[in-house]
């Protein structure tokens, strides 16, 4: 519910991931639901060492496999539906940063934070398409 919330301010205020990043989540989504019981979540209950009584295990098990079905599923259900029918349409088609609010600000700040470097974002695609040329 807290990362539906937080995309739901994204929605908002403006700040989505791009369309094209958003497009084939609620997919992916569902094949980690229908995979939940094989997965990587399940994992570690499969894997209990054998030192462990096995009546203790079992309930491990079992108590691990209802969490799964009963929490992580349904959970992940919600997210897949509200991506498909809330957060997908309200994406953003444009991928760059500047088409986010205070977005050519923004991606100033990225470029000093990912560059190391005072430059601006003009200045450093002249530097790449001097270097480019060389």
């Amino acid at each position: 519910d807290g990362l539906v919330e937080q995309l739901r301010e994204g929605m908002r205020t403006g700040w989505t991931a791009p369309k094209a990043s958003v497009r084939a989540l609620p997919d992916m989504l569902r094949s980690m639901r229908d995979g939940l019981m094989d997965g990587a979540l399940a994992a570690p209950f499969k894997r209990i060492p054998a030192t462990i009584d096995p009546e203790v295990r079992e309930q491990l098990l079992a108590a691990g496999n209802a969490a799964l079905k009963n929490s992580a599923a349904p959970a992940l259900r919600k997210l897949e539906d509200f991506v498909r029918t809330d957060y997908l349409p309200a994406a953003r088609e444009s991928l760059g940063a500047a088409s986010l609010p205070g977005g050519p600000g923004y991606y100033a700040f990225l470029v000093r934070q990912a560059g190391g470097t005072e430059l601006t974002p003009a200045e450093v695609h002249a530097l790449g398409l001097k270097e480019v040329a060389r």
